[in-house]
């Protein structure tokens, strides 16, 4: 979060150099993909614990496996930022 505490003082510094004001906007996308990496990381992990629980169903004979989905939804994956 000090990142984003930097870039709030920067921006409330009042930046008008177009260079500054680049390097900001880069910045700030870095920091915004690297939290879209994070939110799939963790998707990516629900979608495996998603299966490891569907097959467990399976194990102990459950066939019904449409509640699951209903109460366990899993979000789409999310797009990285471009820079551009």
């Amino acid at each position: 979060m000090s990142r984003l505490a930097d870039i709030e003082r920067l921006v409330s510094q009042g930046l008008t150099d177009a260079r500054s004001l680049g390097r900001l906007r880069c910045h700030m996308v870095i920091e915004i993909n690297r939290e879209i990496s994070k939110f799939n990381g963790a998707r990516e992990y629900a979608l495996r614990r998603h299966y490891y629980l569907i097959v467990t169903r399976e194990a102990i004979g459950m066939r019904r496996h449409h509640w699951v989905d209903q109460h366990y939804r899993v979000p789409p994956q999310k797009k990285h930022l471009q820079d551009g």
